[in-house]
């Protein structure tokens, strides 16, 4: 029969482990690692405030979209959001990779990335072959014939 302290124990590592993405002096803002909606956003971390989550992209379009949250709670959040949109992409691609939610697959003429593989929120976006040309081989080369193209 297991000790009180071996159930604390084996309890954390059942617990839901957060990913803290931004603190202000009134809230913890994150996602965590289990039982997140297959869609980019934050959620308050602290207990008192289940279910406010902020929506930061729709089918791979950027949003802000808060739900169910203090008064007051977002506007530093959405300021801290704008000036660090990219590295919260970033993390957040990471995660998804983790997930599972990323995969590539190649098509014709182009690369497709799979995003939420698998999940109701599924989108895919294609990379054409404009995008991955070859860069010259040489520094001296003409840069503009193999400039990217969006």
């Amino acid at each position: 029969m297991p000790s009180p302290l071996a159930d604390r124990v084996a309890s954390r590592f059942h617990s839901r482990t957060a990913t803290i993405a931004y603190q202000d002096r009134d809230f913890g803002w994150g996602w965590f690692t289990r039982d997140v909606p297959a869609r980019m956003h934050l959620t308050l971390i602290n207990q008192e405030h289940r279910g406010c989550i902020v929506w930061l992209e729709d089918r791979g379009q950027r949003i802000f979209s808060a739900r169910r949250c203090p008064s007051g709670s977002t506007i530093p959040l959405a300021r801290w959001v704008w000036n660090n949109r990219e590295s919260i992409e970033q993390r957040w691609l990471e995660f998804m990779q983790t997930k599972g939610w990323l995969s590539v697959r190649v098509e014709t003429d182009q690369l497709v990335v799979v995003c939420y593989s698998g999940e109701e929120t599924e989108f895919t976006r294609p990379i054409g072959a404009a995008v991955w040309t070859e860069r010259p081989s040489s520094p001296d080369a003409d840069s503009r014939s193999a400039r990217r193209t969006r």
